[in-house]
């Protein structure tokens, strides 16, 4: 205190506008680290409230595709079908009804893994998509869904074996399967 009492009002001011200079210079500090911490956490929530978002929006709009492919593997006409290998069914019931489907490709492959049918839209102009591993997954999850990378993009991949209807396990012979 007696360091204060023989200053001169000059030094006081002087030391009072430091003071008050390192407290607002601490305060500023703080506000930004604050700042700081703050858009972390807003970030971090956005991206998981994006992540979920996505997430659920690639999964309502599988349920329709999912759908669509259990259907079509209990399709008593199509295992018909996988014994007769007639095109003209094919082009009547499964190319005829491409469009239906929302798909950009419908391939039907035998139990060798080699394609017996297929079509396409024009936005896919790959021919073979499905790699060999994926048959062997196939068969034991009897329904597969994974997404790949081609040349015109990232697609969404569905999978499954063909069973007659009065087979809703999929426990009996594996004839054939299907891919969209």
């Amino acid at each position: 205190m007696r360091i204060l009492a023989n200053l001169n009002t000059y030094y006081r001011l002087l030391l009072l506008i430091i003071g008050s200079s390192a407290l607002f210079f601490l305060l500023f500090l703080s506000l930004y680290f604050y700042t700081i911490k703050q858009e972390k956490k807003v970030y971090s929530t956005a991206s998981t409230e994006y992540t979920k978002e996505v997430g659920s929006i690639f999964n309502l709009n599988s349920k329709t595709h999912i759908a669509t492919i259990i259907d079509v593997t209990f399709w008593d006409e199509l295992v018909t079908f996988m014994q007769t290998k007639d095109s003209t069914w094919y082009k009547d019931y499964i190319d005829g009804e491409f469009s239906t489907y929302e798909v950009d490709y419908i391939g039907i492959y035998g139990l060798n893994h080699r394609k017996i049918f297929s079509s396409h839209s024009a936005k896919l102009n790959t021919e073979d998509i499905i790699p060999n591993a994926l048959f062997a997954k196939l068969h034991e999850a009897k329904l597969l869904r994974f997404y790949m990378q081609l040349p015109e993009g990232m697609v969404e991949v569905f999978g499954a074996t063909i069973h007659p209807s009065d087979d809703p396990k999929k426990s009996n012979t594996l004839l054939r399967v299907i891919f969209l």
